[in-house]
């Protein structure tokens, strides 16, 4: 039998454990996947530019430029550095005033890889703010440089690539901005001319979204006061 004095305590334990559950139910929850159209490629003919994304290209069929590469599982690759691929989101799933925090996932691979010449290649997520075109904020993934040389072929490097691209959402300017993810290759990866040496590509792009912490922090702490209020 518990003596009576001991059930306060027990109760001061169980109360803390319960509010940081459901805090954390609250988070996750409170996380979107949000909608890319064709961010696996596979819309797109090959040596095309992506259907359903904006391309910009600072020399359009030179060295600098962004292309779908296959012709079974279709890739987006980068030709040189200074060309991108944009897709605005939806202003039902996101604005720029919506979250603080997106994480994009995507794989990763070389079409030809010529080891003596390469210096490194790398791409750019970015989140931009369409409405007033500004640059709102980036992450950059460097492509890992493989042990020997690559044939002109697709070649996978690395599957579950992971940036996570934060910044402050709470100005009050922000709310109801079109909010679009941005991916640029910088580097100069295609050292050897136009024969496809040293190209990066990437694949099946999707993005979350996560609202600041403290957002579902708060209601963890509602959902807690109103099962309490009711238990009552």
């Amino acid at each position: 039998m518990i003596p009576k004095l001991a059930k306060p305590y027990i109760m001061k334990i169980k109360v803390p454990i319960t509010l940081l559950s459901l805090a954390g139910f609250a988070f996750h929850a409170s996380a979107a996947s949000l909608t890319l159209t064709n961010g696996n490629f596979q819309a797109s003919g090959n040596n095309t530019n992506p259907s359903s994304w904006t391309v910009s290209e600072i020399n359009a069929g030179s060295i600098s430029s962004v292309y779908v590469y296959g012709s079974t599982s279709n890739v987006l690759a980068f030709w040189g550095a200074g060309a991108y691929a944009q897709q605005s989101f939806s202003a039902g799933e996101a604005t720029v005033g919506s979250y603080s925090s997106y994480t994009v996932n995507f794989d990763s691979g070389w079409r030809g890889f010529n080891s003596p010449t390469a210096t490194g290649f790398s791409v750019t997520f970015s989140l931009i703010n369409l409405t007033d075109d500004l640059l709102i904020s980036s992450q950059t993934y460097n492509f890992p440089v493989p042990g020997a040389a690559i044939s002109n072929t697709y070649s996978p490097i690395a599957q579950g690539n992971t940036v996570i691209i934060n910044y402050d959402n709470s100005l009050g300017s922000m709310v109801g901005d079109t909010i679009a993810l941005r991916i640029s290759g910088t580097g100069s990866p295609n050292q050897g001319g136009n024969n496809f040496n040293n190209t990066g590509w990437i694949d099946n792009v999707t993005v979350t979204a996560v609202p600041e912490p403290g957002a579902a922090l708060l209601g963890g702490i509602g959902m807690l006061a109103l099962l309490r209020r009711r238990r009552a």
